[in-house]
């Protein structure tokens, strides 16, 4: 891996290694390499055989008043570790100009943010490359939210050994075994408040015994159901598993669903405040599954927003548990509870009391906006929710985190990435963010739609007693791994988590 990494000042070892060959070369900080990076590099070397790599000095990133985690030689490093690429140069004396004078490349591939933002940072560039009858290209990110990890089979060896690289992260940042499991321990302490969206979750276990005679449709023989808590109830369950205070705000409907969430919560220990709406049902789901695969979700719901009289309710409750709490979390699916009026009023409970906000707004059958949670402590938005926020199907990971950040204004922001795992962002208002990756673990999950829910109640209880957030998203990283690992979305304790946390042996 040694011999990939060169230096800018090893002219006749450069000439030697990549002059007089096709080369495609790529540009950037590449400060935490995600998966943002990899089909950026992916796209890269389609325009040749060879791909090398030139890595931003520090002294260049000093001059655009940029701050990052590691040096440019781990930042090489990291690089090196992909058998995608060819040769990494740090441009250690330097600047892109003086490298492609050097080594004209063929082709010089570069993010979309220099296309806009950075596009007077390329100086002659342009012009050394077209002199040479070479090319610039920007890449354009091509959207999808489905997983690509088996396409990429053994070629990016970034998604080997997941429990290896999360190590490399605890050990980088300092982070032991011990110490992570007093992070854990002091959830106990966190007192936290959980706003939003209530939801049953039924699972129909089934036989297929195959197509229908009469028209092309399966036939399914039912075995049994079991039923769940979802939505905001079931993070309110995580953080009372969690060994902390849990208080849960919602509105459900008059009806049978509803007592059968009084009772689940009352089962996990979670002090739940709930308004009963007449003009809707509680939020029903029902999943057909055939041994380990979903076949069909059947809805019941009501997304029309709540009456003034029940909103009314609702803050008056938000105002009364504020003062006994240390954080609010929001988990809103877009059913209609968490309104302008009630976002706004939450705004004014974190002035008044100094307490933490952490927002998450799921939109998978439904459309949200993200971006209403501003001035927040924590929101954790997937890369679907993020870009229709912005509306911006075209930029870079990086980019969208970035400007989601930006428009705002939060703190910490924990940016999912489904299968791919997910990007940690700490102190986002200052020019000093530092980001982190940290990747999926489990890559063949039974049930992945509960490891948002256990990411949030991890996260947002680290930051209710003030745990370091790349500290709680090593604990949510592990959470994320139990939840997938099993049918149903089931509290994770803070014993089975600790229990994961000793296998890491840091």
């Amino acid at each position: 891996m040694k011999q990939k990494i060169l230096s800018s000042g090893e002219h006749p070892r450069l000439s030697d290694l990549i002059c007089g060959d096709d080369f495609v070369l790529c540009f950037g900080h590449f400060d935490s390499i995600h998966p943002g990076h990899l089909s950026y590099l992916e796209y890269a070397r389609t325009f040749s055989q060879r791909l090398v790599v030139a890595v931003e000095s520090e002294q260049q990133l000093d001059l655009r008043g940029k701050k990052l985690n590691f040096t440019s030689q781990e930042r090489a490093a990291g690089l090196a570790a992909l058998t995608i690429v060819d040769f990494v140069i740090t441009l250690d004396d330097c600047d892109l100009e003086s490298f492609v004078k050097t080594l004209t490349p063929k082709w010089l591939v570069l993010g979309a943010e220099f296309k806009n933002e950075r596009r007077n940072e390329l100086g002659i560039v342009e012009e050394i490359i077209k002199k040479n009858n070479g090319s610039i290209v920007y890449h354009t990110v091509e959207v999808s939210y489905a997983t690509d990890l088996l396409p990429l089979g053994s070629e990016l060896k970034i998604f080997d050994g997941r429990y290896q690289d999360l190590k490399n992260i605890c050990q980088r940042h300092g982070m032991s075994s011990k110490y992570l499991i007093d992070c854990l321990n002091k959830f106990r302490n966190a007192r936290l408040l959980i706003v939003g969206d209530t939801i049953v979750d039924r699972f129909v276990t089934c036989d297929a015994l195959g197509i229908s005679s009469e028209a092309p449709v399966m036939v399914l023989r039912e075995i049994g159901q079991k039923d769940f808590l979802g939505g905001a109830a079931i993070v309110a369950a995580h953080v009372a598993a969690l060994g902390s205070a849990s208080q849960y705000i919602s509105v459900v409907g008059d009806d049978h669903n509803a007592s059968l969430v009084e009772e689940f919560l009352l089962d996990y220990g979670v002090k739940a405040d709930l308004v009963v709406d007449k003009s809707r049902d509680t939020t029903f789901k029902v999943r057909y599954m055939v041994e380990d695969q979903k076949i069909l979700r059947v809805s019941r719901l009501n997304e029309h927003h709540l009456s003034d009289d029940i909103e009314k309710k609702v803050i008056d409750k938000i105002w009364a548990a504020a003062g006994s709490v240390d954080a609010i979390i929001v988990s809103d699916f877009v059913y209609g509870l968490v309104t302008e009026n009630v976002v706004a009023e939450l705004q004014q409970i974190k002035k008044r009391f100094g307490l933490r906000l952490i927002g998450d707004l799921q939109c998978s059958s439904q459309v949200g906006d993200v971006s209403k949670f501003s001035n927040f402590d924590l929101i954790t938005p997937t890369e679907k929710e993020a870009r229709l926020a912005l509306k911006d199907r075209q930029s870079s990971v990086e980019r969208i985190a970035v400007s989601l950040l930006q428009k705002t204004k939060t703190k910490n922001l924990m940016f999912k990435l489904g299968s791919n795992g997910f990007i940690s962002y700490i102190n986002a208002s200052s020019d000093e963010t530092r980001r982190e990756y940290f990747p999926a673990l489990n890559y063949k999950a039974i049930d992945a739609a509960g490891a948002g829910d256990a990411l949030l109640a991890i996260a947002s209880a680290g930051l209710a007693c003030g745990t370091d957030l790349f500290a709680s998203s090593v604990l949510g990283a592990l959470g994320c791994d139990i939840s997938v690992s099993r049918v149903g979305n089931a509290p994770i304790s803070i014993d089975l988590l600790s229990s994961k946390l000793r296998q890491l042996r840091i």
